[in-house]
């Protein structure tokens, strides 16, 4: 019974010494626990100062970039009006330049019969009215007009009733006579025509009956052809008058693309 004694007192003796040592080893880590906190305390503090002024920056970061994203955003929005009014004129310049092409798509046949009847001219043409003493009314007729849209001027010359009159036959043949006549037609400035000279032609020649090929041909094949040269330049010039303000309305709507 001793011995079982002992033996129980021993085995309590070695169970205390456990938890004693459990409870100092217990103590030991609270303590560095403690420490440790006390050392993050002490940290804590010393990066106190750090933290209220990065939360400072920060809040004035977030703050400018707030400020960024409305300008941003108004910036986008005046991009978006400037792409949507070059877009708007895109569409305009096109739908003039469109206009433009068709009108002059139609001109081009006109000018084309115009140039066409200045190479049925011959020489031997050209010489056969020059040679006329006494030509017909048709011819003169013709020779006027083809004066008034190379701007020749007339002669003042008495008509026998004591009255002044324009005569155009001497200012005529003084053209037919210059050798450089068919080049002058050849290069007429047929998209600037001077708006009097169109005025007397459409005012004067074109609505007379006898301003017609067809009547001139049976007087003379030369005026024939400056006939209808006249009335090809009178057809074209009406395009052309029409297509000049859509030209320059392009011109202008292209260069407000450019800006």
């Amino acid at each position: 019974m001793i011995l079982t004694f002992k033996k129980l007192l021993h085995q309590k003796r070695t169970e205390l010494t456990t938890m004693r040592n459990r409870y100092l080893t217990g103590l030991e880590k609270l303590e560095f626990a403690s420490n440790e906190v006390g050392k993050m305390q002490i940290e804590l503090r010393n990066l106190q100062p750090l933290l209220i002024e990065t939360s400072i920056e920060t809040d004035k970061l977030l703050h400018k970039i707030a400020q960024e994203s409305v300008e941003v955003e108004a910036q986008r929005e005046i991009v978006a009006s400037d792409e949507m009014i070059a877009n708007q004129s895109a569409s305009i310049s096109k739908a003039i330049k469109d206009e433009c092409e068709s009108d002059l798509a139609e001109a081009m046949p006109i000018l084309n019969d115009a140039l066409s009847s200045l190479d049925t001219l011959k020489q031997s043409d050209i010489t056969l009215v020059k040679s006329m003493k006494n030509p017909p009314n048709v011819v003169k007729l013709v020779m006027e007009a083809v004066c008034i849209m190379l701007n020749e001027k007339a002669d003042r010359k008495p008509d026998g009733t004591g009255r002044m009159i324009e005569d155009y036959w001497s200012s005529s043949l003084k053209l037919l006579n210059d050798l450089k006549f068919l080049d002058r037609l050849k290069n007429y400035p047929i998209d600037n025509i001077s708006i009097n000279i169109m005025k007397k032609i459409r005012d004067n020649y074109i609505p007379n009956i006898d301003f017609d090929p067809k009547i001139v041909k049976n007087a003379s094949t030369a005026c024939e052809g400056l006939c209808k040269w006249i009335i090809a330049l009178d057809k074209y010039d009406k395009v052309v008058k029409i297509v000049a303000p859509k030209k320059e309305k392009l011109t202008i709507a292209e260069s407000e693309l450019k800006v």
